[in-house]
Order: structure tokens, then C-alpha cells, then sequence
């Protein structure tokens, strides 16, 4: 049991994920013996784990891929939020680093990846201080987009020209999230306000992507929910380069 609840502890910090699931094959373990197991696992290994793994370390510690694009040749690029660098990874594992640093610099906390037509690299940097929960904060507003291609790696900037319609408040002025506001303006937020907000239908909202025969469905993706919301959309999204490249994108 001790073993168990180590190698449960060692895969949470390797796998970004809230929930990991066990299958067992009924056709090579008798029925009673899975039984047993998961009532072992239910009552000693999964209480124990659960006390173990403290809930605002699992978004601040260890490797924690948070975007993921297709590279030309098929390799995946990976925006490593929880190593703060741009990795790359092929079809058969291997991995390596492809940005660390701009200008010298920690590159900071990546968090989305994407590819153009035009073979170029754009990743969001959500701030530069390494443990992310310390910039709840109106006084910190260092984050950036950096943009990788033939003259290297460099910052730039996008000004938005538009007005701003929020599409889903999932928060609904609950109280948990009135008093995270309430704090993070006086400047005295804290992880555990911040957990204790975040709504129900796509709790820590996070990115949203197209998708559907039409490209006109909109999936919704959180950090800390279960399930994955979508509506429709009154606008098509635009295909992914990689749908392009192998012709795989609906209606192309």
C-alpha cells in the first residue's frame, strides 16, 4: 500500500491532470479480485492521496503542458507552463527545448502555442514571476506575447481595436466570486479565494477553440472542470494550418 500511494503521488506531478482514472481488463482479472482492488484503492490509497496532494500546488509545480500546436513536419509544440519554455516533442517521444529565454531572459510562464500559414510561432506569456498565484495582484501586469520565427525570438505587441462583449460571465456575482474581487482590488488576494471561485459551468475558464462540420461550434476548455461546454457561434472560426497541410479540416 505504502509503494501504491508513492507511485500515485510521483504521476500527479508528471500528469496535468485533476482526475486520472483506472480500467481493469474483466477479461484478465477475475471479477472479485477487481472488486477487492478497488475497495482497497477507494478506502486507503485514493483518501490518502487526495490529503497529500495539496489543491494549489497541482497548478504551480512540476510539468504542466498547457498548449499544444502541430509543428510543420508533425511534431507537437508544447507550451510547458508548469517548466516556463517552448518544447518539442515528436511522433515517437522524444523531447527537446526550443526557447527557454528572450533577450536574455527567462521567457516566463508560456501558456498558449499556435502555428501560421506562414510557418510562424506565437506563445502567450501569462506573467514573469515564476510561482503564477503571487501575481493575483492589480499592481502586476507583465504579461506578453512572443513571437518565434526566421530572426529568432522576440516580444511584440497586438493593439485591439474593438469593443469588448462578454459571452459568458460563469461567475454570476456568486459570493466566493465577489470576494476574490473584493481582495484582489485591495490588493490581499490569496489562492485559497481564488480556488474557491471560478463558477460551474467551465470553472477556470481557459481557452475555447472552433470546431464542428461548420467550424461555427465553440468548445469551451477550464483548468478545474470535468466536462466541456460549447455553443454555437454566428461566425466561423478559421481552420488550423496543420488541417491544410493534410487536408483534414471539415470542408476543405
Amino acid at each position: 500500500m505504502e509503494q501504491s500511494v508513492e507511485a500515485w503521488q510521483q504521476l500527479v506531478q508528471q500528469v496535468p491532470a485533476e482526475y486520472i482514472t483506472l480500467i481493469w481488463h474483466y477479461a484478465q482479472i477475475p471479477k472479485d479480485e477487481v472488486a477487492e482492488e478497488l475497495t482497497l484503492f477507494m478506502q486507503e490509497a485514493d483518501t490518502r492521496f487526495s490529503e497529500a496532494v495539496d489543491d494549489a500546488e497541482r497548478f504551480t509545480t512540476g510539468t504542466l503542458p498547457n498548449g499544444l500546436a502541430f509543428a510543420s513536419n508533425g511534431d507537437i509544440l508544447i507550451s510547458n507552463f508548469g517548466t516556463d519554455r517552448l518544447e518539442r516533442m515528436t511522433r515517437t517521444g522524444e523531447s527537446t527545448i526550443m526557447h527557454d529565454s528572450v533577450d536574455g531572459e527567462p521567457i516566463g510562464k508560456v501558456n498558449f502555442v499556435i502555428r501560421d500559414s506562414r510557418d510562424r510561432i506565437y506563445m502567450t506569456v501569462s506573467t514573469m514571476i515564476t510561482n503564477w498565484m503571487e501575481t493575483i495582484s492589480p499592481n502586476v501586469a507583465d504579461g506578453r506575447i512572443v513571437l518565434v520565427d526566421d530572426g529568432g525570438i522576440r516580444i511584440f505587441a497586438i493593439t485591439p481595436d474593438g469593443d469588448l462583449r462578454i459571452i459568458l460571465d460563469d461567475d454570476r456575482g456568486s459570493a466566493a466570486g465577489r470576494a476574490f474581487l473584493d481582495a484582489f482590488h485591495r490588493d490581499e488576494a490569496t489562492s485559497e479565494l481564488m480556488l474557491a471561485a471560478g463558477g460551474t459551468i467551465a470553472p477556470w475558464t481557459a481557452s475555447v477553440t472552433f470546431g464542428g462540420p461548420d467550424l461555427r461550434t465553440v468548445y469551451v476548455g477550464s483548468l478545474r472542470g470535468t466536462r466541456i461546454p460549447y455553443f454555437r457561434s454566428p461566425v466561423a472560426g478559421l481552420p488550423m494550418v496543420h488541417w491544410q497541410a493534410t487536408g483534414a479540416a471539415p470542408g476543405i
